[in-house]
This record gives structure tokens, sequence and C-alpha cells, in this order.
């Protein structure tokens, strides 16, 4: 690490988030309360922290706490037109909707008890909170050259509407995925774009 603050900060920031992305929760939280500590006279960039804050309570089943939280900081990057970082929450809260729709999040009897409320409420609509998050996600990142992100977003599009049978909505965003994923080399992601592609060619 540096003996500058603010750059430690920023690298805890984005270690943070990296953490969050890989299912290591308890060192995020670890990380992102150091960042915090370190970046709190810093209003986007502490806010920066509470989405990933935000993205751990729902990774743990705090569906209505983690989603209150990302909501606000959404509001807070429109408010200041910090359009980047509006776009990537809007993809992480599009993701947890399209986990949501798809029957895919935590499953056990504890979380499913816990977020009854949530769900009862949350479930029919997921399908459209889904689309429009990652819709509007996928316009501005595409705008601003954000492939990596641009990619997630329309593969996850196209994962929902491949569910939806819409097959050839689900093609056209996967296609984009693939192009934006190749030319940024995002391997991970590209690998899981090629074989959504793939399985659109399946007999049903």
């Amino acid at each position: 690490m540096t003996d500058d603050p603010l750059i430690s900060g920023l690298v805890l920031m984005l270690l943070g988030r990296c953490q969050l992305m890989t299912g290591q929760l308890d060192e995020c939280d670890r990380t992102t309360e150091m960042a915090l500590d370190i970046l709190k006279d810093m209003e986007l960039q502490e806010t920066y922290c509470r989405v990933t804050s935000a993205g751990v309570l729902l990774a743990r089943g705090s569906f209505s706490s983690g989603m209150d939280l990302l909501e606000r900081q959404l509001d807070f990057y429109r408010q200041c037109d910090a359009q980047f970082f509006e776009a990537q929450t809007m993809l992480m809260i599009g993701m947890f909707y399209l986990r949501i729709a798809l029957r895919s999040g935590p499953r056990q009897p504890g979380t499913m008890k816990k977020n009854f409320l949530f769900l009862v409420k949350n479930l029919p609509v997921a399908a459209k909170k889904a689309e429009r998050n990652l819709s509007a996600a996928a316009g501005k990142l595409r705008k601003m050259g954000a492939l990596s992100y641009f990619g997630l977003a329309s593969l996850a599009l196209g994962r929902l509407y491949l569910s939806r049978k819409k097959k050839d909505l689900a093609r056209e965003q996967i296609v984009a995925a693939v192009e934006a994923l190749e030319t940024c080399r995002a391997r991970v992601y590209l690998e899981q774009a090629r074989e959504a592609l793939a399985s659109l060619d399946q007999p049903s």
C-alpha cells in the first residue's frame, strides 16, 4: 500500500468491490470499512463504498435493507449527475431483480422467511424491474464506452429474455454482450456469454 491515504482509500474502495463480485463477503466488509474510514470526507467515493455494502447485505439475504441502501445511493448519484456510478448501481439493482425473477437467489428456508414480505411484494414485478434497470444501465454504459459493464448488462438482459422465451431479443442482447466482452477481453464473462449464445441454438 502507499503512504498517501487518499490513494490507499481508493485502492481499498476498488478492492472491496472486487471482493464482493467474487463472493468474499467477510473480506469485503473489512476492506470497505477501512475505505470508508479514509474516504469519509469524499462524498462520491464514500457513496461508492455504501453501494458495495448494500451488495453485501443483498448477498447475505437482507433484501429490504440492501435495496433501501442501494436506492438511496442511486438517488444521490442522480442528484450530482454521476452517470457512471448511477449506471453501475442500476446494473447491480437489475442483476439482483434478475436473480429474483429467475428464482436463482438464496433459497435457504431462513432467507425465504426473513424476506417473505419483500418477496411477496417484488416477485410478481421482479422481471419488469430487472428489465428497466438493466436496459437503462446498458444504454448509459454503451454511450460511455464502458464495454465490460455494458457487456454484463447486455448478457443479463439476454438471460432475462431467454427465460421469457423471447429468443430474438435474447439473441440481440447476447450478441452485443459477446462483441463487447471480446473487445475488452473479459474472458470469464465472455465464456458465459458464448455459452448463453450457444444455448439459443439448442432444441427447446
